[in-house]
């Protein structure tokens, strides 16, 4: 039997409104992740390639250079310990943690609906099924239903298990005066650092579609046109011997953060690994990106470039 590629995270409140964060983990990979550098010499550098003169901006790279630790853009980025108060930065409410053990019907329905969510609109399906069944996917009914059954699967059994649970905050988003329900999955502890996140309709019951469509930060899989498979990338295994490898979801590879800096609340978006470009390649183009939603829309803010 092949490996199956892993994910996943979550949590909730009552009558609420939530947001979810950050890439799921990834189990077996068609090419591992080489190891995080280990102590602050190897530390990445940022800079900023837009939006230099930007009080928010300016604060936040001087912020990630003079941090000590080497995991700037894999941990929590903002975060309720340190210095960030320093530099202005600020961490929103960080909500209410909900563990398995005090999951009821509600907490059920609400994961179900997150689930379906990620799956329509996220999910590589390939992700989800062996290696060895690589070589013979066609996107049938048949092979989707399968996909399908393995990411719930999985999914649940990291929210049970690995993730321990999910969070459900209040916090203004979109920067109208009022407050969203967000739901994160694997947050930071000290901070609103997460991998996805989802924004909840009034009664916190369901994933309001609209609203999280309009401040999620990275496309949906169908807008972006990125596909099941893609070459491999030089020097990455085969591992299911076809030549190809899944092409990264965001349920594996998008992490953000929310902080608030000047009384507005910011978004910040890093992939790891990103669909487009192998593991080596995400300092020389990937980028760090700070979004602000305000006036019903949403605007990069800041592109900050990371030198190895």
């Amino acid at each position: 039997m092949g490996c199956i590629i892993m994910s996943t995270k979550i949590w909730r409140m009552c009558a609420c409104a939530a947001a979810f964060g950050l890439a799921w983990l990834m189990g077996a990979v068609a090419a591992a992740a080489p190891p995080l550098p280990t102590d602050s010499s190897t530390s990445p550098k940022f800079r900023l390639t837009h939006g230099s003169g930007l009080s928010v901006c300016d604060a936040y790279v001087r912020y990630l250079n003079e941090r000590s630790s080497p995991f700037a853009l894999y941990q929590c980025r903002i975060d309720d310990h340190g210095r960030a108060s320093e530099y202005g930065f600020s961490v929103p409410d960080k909500g209410r943690w909900v563990t398995p053990i005090q999951y009821d019907e509600f907490d059920r329905s609400l994961l179900t609906d997150v689930k379906e969510f990620l799956w329509q609109r996220d999910a590589n399906p390939v992700f989800y099924m062996t290696t060895t069944s690589w070589g013979q996917w066609r996107n049938t009914p048949e092979q989707l239903q399968e996909a399908h059954s393995s990411f719930v699967s999985q999914f649940d059994s990291r929210m049970d298990g690995g993730f321990g649970g999910y969070y459900i905050s209040r916090i203004d988003l979109d920067n109208d005066g009022k407050d969203e329900t967000v739901l994160r999955i694997n947050p930071c502890k000290n901070s609103a650092q997460s991998m996805l996140f989802f924004v909840l309709d009034p009664g916190g019951h369901k994933v309001d579609r609209q609203k999280t469509e309009r401040l999620l930060a990275h496309p949906a899989r169908s807008k972006a046109h990125w596909g099941d498979f893609r070459p491999l990338f030089p020097g990455e295994a085969d591992s299911g011997g076809t030549g190809v490898a899944p092409v990264t979801d965001a349920v594996h590879g998008v992490r953000y953060s929310i902080f608030r800096f000047n009384q507005k609340n910011y978004i910040d978006l890093w992939w790891y690994p990103h669909p487009e470009y192998s593991y080596r390649e995400q300092f020389a183009r990937g980028r760090l990106r700070v979004f602000l939603n305000e006036g019903g829309a949403s605007r990069e803010v800041c592109t900050v470039q990371v030198h190895p």
